[in-house]
């Protein structure tokens, strides 16, 4: 499983930018250093669970941030672009089977896998990112069947 964080950074990495600072909450931070070790990061808020997070307040935040971005300025050149395998083999996992089912018949290239799996093989990390953003749109679209 990856984050937003993770495709974003692999976007930049396919351009050659490095990413070199991340804020947020402190599974973000977890991820990011995971596969980026040399990143700073600023852990602003705390994860209670997808929804909801115990944030510092701004008069602590701010100077955190500040810290944080200038040393990912000071060491920016020595970090190098995080990029994926290409191809990348994606799989979205959805909660409603119907959503799975209508979009493996309607987006080309892209199948179904078990109960609510879809599979894509992207070329890049673009084209994860594509996919990932066409699957949401399709999932929170009134267009989409209910079957």
């Amino acid at each position: 499983p990856v984050g937003e964080g993770q495709v974003t950074a692999a976007m930049a990495g396919q351009l050659g930018i490095p990413t070199v600072l991340v804020t947020g909450d402190d599974v973000v931070a977890r991820e990011m250093r995971s596969v980026i070790p040399e990143i700073e990061v600023a852990e602003v808020k705390r994860a209670i669970h997808r929804y909801a997070a115990a944030c510092l307040p701004l008069e602590k935040t701010g100077p955190l941030i500040r810290a944080a971005a200038k040393r990912a300025v000071q060491k920016a050149r020595q970090v190098q672009p995080f990029t994926y395998r290409s191809p990348a083999e994606v799989e979205l996992d959805l909660h409603n089977p119907y959503y799975a089912a209508a979009i493996a018949r309607l987006v080309p290239g892209v199948s179904a896998k078990g109960w609510a799996t879809l599979h894509y093989r992207a070329s890049d990390a673009m084209d994860v990112y594509r996919f990932l953003t066409l699957g949401l749109y399709l999932v929170s679209s009134p267009l989409l069947p209910n079957w």
